[in-house]
């Protein structure tokens, strides 16, 4: 035997070994998920007809249901305000006052008229029955007669006229004392003591809280579907009674240009804690069918479309389906056509079937195997 004889013999025994160590491990990795490797586990849940709701999203804003501003309704100086931001006033409640002086000076000239032209028409009154007997006497002509007589009828008129002048002035002294038009809480302070205000200026802004308006916009394209009625579910987040649900009660007839967006309005009853001018999230229901739907990650995407995969009868291969969704929500898909009552549908995993795969599958935990 030569000197090279044992190294290549002992580097022959090295490397039989390593080359078939490695020719089972390419065998080894031949197996895997679908029907060429082993079962795929799946959990599935059966499909059973339930109402379907179709329904649309927007966002909304809270608003007073009365008109939030208190204005003055005679000018004059503001004298006291007597409320202040935060506070709670009822209906009638004495919540500022202008100065009354000029308006106590015409009330008391109207006075004074109605006295002027209660007096006149009395004296007139006299003279009338007075000129009658006299007529008839012959003492006076008609034409006479009917002179006096005129003037009663110009100084009754007087009368009336004054009267109503003294009814104005007693009002317009009376609105000197500005009252809150309804319950509510003031919330904005728009004016100081001091200021002159014009009939019509803001004196304070007061929001409602028993009832509010919902104000939501929807799509143009809804503009033929909406009616008075339709059901609302209305979320504050912000709130700790976060969900109320209530029902159209206005449309806005006409279609706002920038937002190429349709108005409705809704009244909700303050639970607590909603506040006017918050932003909440609404739910319109426009219509609830039967039908079928799977759960979001039933719905896989293939290169032919919408496919969700269904259990044969052994439970132990499925088959793939093409199906045509309606609604969809981030929890559910609807199945309008492909599926069938009772079908049982793979959920988690189905993403990594394939058409004839074998699986181990489990109901889903929730849903029990009918």
């Amino acid at each position: 035997m030569t000197r090279w004889a044992i190294p290549l013999a002992l580097l022959a025994a090295l490397v039989l070994p390593a080359c078939s160590g490695g020719a089972d491990e390419d065998d080894d990795d031949g197996a895997g998920p679908g029907p060429s490797g082993q079962a795929v586990t799946i959990s599935y849940v059966e499909l059973q007809p339930e109402t379907v709701t179709l329904t649309q999203r927007a966002l909304g804003e809270l608003r007073s249901r009365n008109d939030p501003r208190v204005a003055a309704e005679v000018s004059g100086a503001v004298k006291r305000l007597l409320v202040n931001e935060g506070d709670r006033v009822q209906a009638g409640d004495l919540i500022a006052e202008l100065d009354e002086e000029d308006y106590v000076l015409r009330r008391d000239q109207a006075e004074a008229d109605v006295k002027r032209f209660n007096a006149r028409s009395a004296l007139q009154e006299l003279t009338v029955v007075r000129y009658r007997e006299l007529h008839e006497n012959n003492h006076v002509s008609s034409q006479e007669l009917d002179e006096v007589e005129a003037e009663l009828d110009v100084t009754r008129e007087e009368l009336a006229a004054s009267r109503l002048a003294l009814r104005a002035a007693e009002r317009d002294l009376e609105r000197t004392r500005v009252k809150a038009p309804f319950d509510g809480e003031i919330d904005e302070r728009l004016v100081s003591e001091g200021d002159y205000v014009q009939t019509g200026t803001a004196l304070y802004r007061l929001t409602t809280s028993d009832m509010l308006q919902v104000r939501v916009s929807f799509p143009e394209t809804l503009a033929t579907e909406l009616e008075i009625g339709m059901p609302l579910k209305v979320r504050n987040r912000a709130a700790r009674v976060s969900e109320l649900e209530t029902e159209i009660t206005e449309i806005r007839p006409a279609i706002s240009l920038d937002g190429r967006a349709i108005r409705a309005i809704a009244l909700v009853e303050n639970p607590g804690g909603w506040r006017s001018g918050s932003s909440v999230n609404v739910e319109l229901i426009l219509s609830e069918r039967e039908g079928l739907t799977v759960p979001r990650q039933a719905l896989v995407q293939r290169p032919d479309g919408d496919t969700v995969y269904v259990l044969d009868a052994d439970d132990e291969t499925v088959e793939a389906r093409r199906v045509e969704v309606g609604q969809r929500t981030a929890d559910w898909v609807e199945i309008l056509d492909g599926l069938e009552a009772g079908d049982k549908v793979a959920v988690d995993g189905a993403g990594f079937l394939t058409d004839g795969a074998s699986v181990n599958a489990s109901p889903q935990e929730g849903d029990d195997e009918q």
